[in-house]
Formats: structure tokens, C-alpha cells, sequence
């Protein structure tokens, strides 16, 4: 079978529309997180009369259609807790983090593997939760992912939470599944 010069820009166009000239994503896996972000948000125990709850998204600068998309998927989803004033979301690349420092949680896109460990530092430093979409980020100390299997489970990184000090809602302990070094539990 003869491949043409159709096929590769074809190729091409559906590839810059899923990576955003960065990393790629999956668009159901994407609105999985909006559904259920603002709801391990609200369950925050650290900072419990916090309002509104401050989501900072953090991306590489070739992802910002990606972080801009969600950032609006969660606003669609969850409208009733922006227009209450429970949760603000904002949108940063990974170089501007400074100006996540009053957030709660650090909503942590793809990006290298330096960014993701400053992050995972930066919110240390300002007991903030990480939440990672990729949970392959929290080998590198991002508290919280998502599985996806047949169901959608919560995964803690216990190692990350004993040594950030946050305090997460017991029913979100008891619903998730538990990252060990050596994986998942």
C-alpha cells in the first residue's frame, strides 16, 4: 500500500489538533479530570474555610489551548461553585509558577521533567495540593492522579502526602488507590 502526501498532512492536522504543538492528550481523559477536579478541590482539608479554592493549571508553552480548554471545561462543568465563588481557576506556563503561590492546588499538565519537579517542590514550599494528569507524574512526588481503568479511581501518592503535610477528606482516602514506588496498590 502506496502512502501520499494527502495522508501524512491529514496526519499531520489531526496531530497539531490534539498536541497543541506540545505534549498530546486525550480529549475524554481531559473532561474526566473537569468532572472530578473541583470535587477532590472542595474536599480539601488543609484549608477548609478557603474560599473560593484557587486551581492553578500549569502547562508548557505549547499547551496552552490544552490548559485553556480545560480551564473552561471546568467551568462549564462546575458553574455552580464559579458563580458561588467556591473555586477560581487560572491558567499558567510552568516558568510563571510564582504566580501560583496562593493557590490551593497545582493542576499539573505534561511538561519536563525539571518543571514537574519544581512544581512538585513550589507547592511543598506552599502547602498546596498537586494533581497530575499523567499519573506517571507522581514517581516524580505530584500527589494526586487519575486511573482510568473500567472505573475512575483517585490515586495518592502516600509518599508525597506524608511529606507535604496536607490533610486529605478520609472519603477520598477510602475511594483511592494508593502509589508506592513500586506502583500502584
Amino acid at each position: 500500500m502506496k502512502t501520499t502526501p494527502i495522508f501524512f498532512a491529514l496526519l499531520a492536522i489531526a496531530l497539531l489538533k490534539t498536541s497543541s504543538l506540545g505534549y498530546i492528550y486525550n480529549s475524554v481523559l481531559l473532561n474526566t479530570y473537569a468532572k472530578i477536579v473541583p470535587r477532590i478541590v472542595m474536599l480539601d482539608r488543609t484549608h477548609p474555610n478557603e474560599r473560593p479554592k484557587k486551581i492553578c493549571i500549569l502547562h508548557e508553552k505549547g499547551d496552552e489551548k490544552i490548559a485553556t480548554h480545560l480551564r473552561d471545561e471546568i467551568v462549564r462543568t462546575s458553574r455552580h461553585l464559579v458563580d458561588r465563588g467556591d473555586i477560581l481557576i487560572e491558567v499558567r506556563e510552568y516558568h510563571d509558577i510564582n504566580d501560583c503561590a496562593k493557590m490551593s492546588v497545582l493542576l499539573l499538565l505534561n511538561g519536563s521533567r525539571r518543571h514537574i519537579f519544581d512544581a512538585v517542590d513550589f507547592a511543598m514550599r506552599h502547602h498546596s495540593m498537586t494533581i497530575a494528569y499523567d499519573n506517571t507524574l507522581l514517581r516524580y512526588g505530584a500527589l494526586l492522579s487519575l486511573v482510568t481503568k473500567e472505573r475512575v479511581y483517585p490515586i495518592i501518592n502516600l509518599a508525597a502526602l506524608k511529606k507535604s503535610g496536607l490533610c486529605l477528606d478520609p472519603a477520598l482516602l477510602q475511594i483511592s488507590k494508593i502509589y508506592r514506588d513500586e506502583g500502584v496498590r
